[in-house]
């Protein structure tokens, strides 16, 4: 065994350890009802014992999920795998090789998780009213997500192996200026062109709720092009809203289960929560986030630009710039972990601060309160999460916290 490939399997053991770890821990405060301080007050006893099980279901499947693609991971690398894709790629010339080599084990690991997807859908959700998405939906998500990926991944993928051929470890600010420039024009397109792929926005019809929105945002002085309503109950019963997009594409969007479970009060406090995020600049703060996230990226992997012993150790015997950028990307998700735990711990910060501006705004956190706690109590919120989940993954705090610092 190489010392390259002994850091390569250390920094994915680290990974899997890691996730792995953090369901566990879950998995015994579930079992032992550690409940977080204020939990009782969400959830009736009934509700209490449901939320319990939907979340021990849940983490043991991703227990499962988790070790079956590690172990058809590490059978797929040992067995030469990579450098069997990579030979069939290499039967195409020019930028038509990288396409295929990454197609290829994109389409072997979507085989692999489609059995997985399908019963997180229609089995688990399912068994607690909460799917409500049909086959055909689900079909069709699918083909939609492989065509949108070749559409737009496919060309940026194929210019950032062109810089780094072009001009080797310095393509690293070309490539991520591009794909910067890239996710910006997404963020602004994405209300008009991207998201009715997927799910129907119509406008809020005349009438109390939209009156309110509009007055309130008057009052706020916070210019606002569209409050529209999804039919997010095509595919959940689970409630949301959001804003998106930018400039004149920015709209405010209502799930429509969201409209039927809140009352206008706690709506309205909900939506000022939103508005929250926009007035303190948390959009724009995280937008600056994931571009200086990216170009942290893309600076590591100029470094192994050209590493044959990096691409050897998964078992691809020509270095390429396609082959590197997929093996570094292997190694880089659980080391992006350490980014993600500070990026979550901000994001936190900035829904306490969003609540605080919802209560200061709009004049009434008991409502904001209130709403909170049927969201989270419809969706069966965990009612006992580990420290070391909520570190690692909830860009959100525990809405029990939530709710006692709104109370203050």
């Amino acid at each position: 065994m190489t010392a390259t490939l002994l850091i390569v399997l250390t920094v994915l053991a680290f990974g899997f350890i890691l996730d792995t770890a953090a369901d566990l821990l879950d998995l015994s405060q579930l079992k032992h009802r550690r409940l977080l301080p204020g939990t009782d007050a969400l959830y009736p006893k009934d509700g209490l014992e449901r939320a319990l099980r939907y979340h021990r279901d849940w983490k043991r499947f991703h227990l499962v999920r988790r070790f079956t693609g590690g172990m058809v991971f590490l059978a797929f690398m040992f067995s030469g795998g990579f450098g069997v894709a990579d030979s069939i790629a290499r039967t195409l010339s020019g930028p038509w090789n990288a396409l295929l080599f990454v197609a290829l084990l994109l389409t072997l690991r979507g085989l692999l998780d489609l059995p997985f997807s399908l019963y997180g859908t229609f089995v688990i959700e399912a068994r607690y009213g909460f799917n409500r998405t049909t086959l055909g939906t689900f079909i069709a998500d699918q083909l939609k997500g492989i065509v949108l990926a070749a559409l737009l991944g496919g060309p940026i993928f194929l210019a950032i192996v062109w810089f780094f051929e072009r001009t080797g470890p310095s393509g690293w600010l070309p490539a991520w200026l591009s794909v910067s420039a890239f996710q910006l024009l997404l963020a602004y397109l994405a209300p008009a062109l991207l998201l009715p792929l997927f799910n129907k926005y119509e406008p809020v019809p005349e009438g109390e709720i939209r009156a309110a929105v509009e007055a309130f945002c008057k009052k706020i002085d916070f210019r606002i092009n569209g409050v529209f309503q999804m039919d997010g109950s095509k595919r959940s019963t689970k409630a949301n809203a959001f804003f998106t997009g930018f400039g004149k594409l920015r709209r405010l969007v209502l799930f429509d289960t969201l409209l039927q479970k809140l009352s206008q009060e706690e709506l309205m406090a909900v939506l000022a929560h939103e508005i929250g995020h926009f007035k303190e600049r948390h959009i724009h703060k995280f937008l600056f986030l994931s571009l200086a996230a990216s170009g942290l990226s893309f600076y590591v992997l100029s470094f192994f630009i050209g590493n044959a012993a990096l691409t050897e150790a998964f078992g691809i015997g020509q270095v390429s710039v396609y082959a590197t950028l997929v093996a570094v990307s292997l190694l880089y998700g659980p080391i992006s972990r350490i980014v993600g735990i500070a990026i979550n711990t901000i994001s936190r910060r900035f829904e306490f601060a969003a609540d605080r501006y919802s209560a200061r705004s709009y004049g009434n956190p008991e409502a904001l309160a209130s709403g909170l706690m049927k969201i989270s109590t419809d969706a069966l919120a965990n009612p006992a999460p580990h420290p070391l989940r909520i570190v690692l993954d909830y860009s959100h705090p525990p809405v029990p916290e939530r709710m006692a610092r709104l109370k203050t």
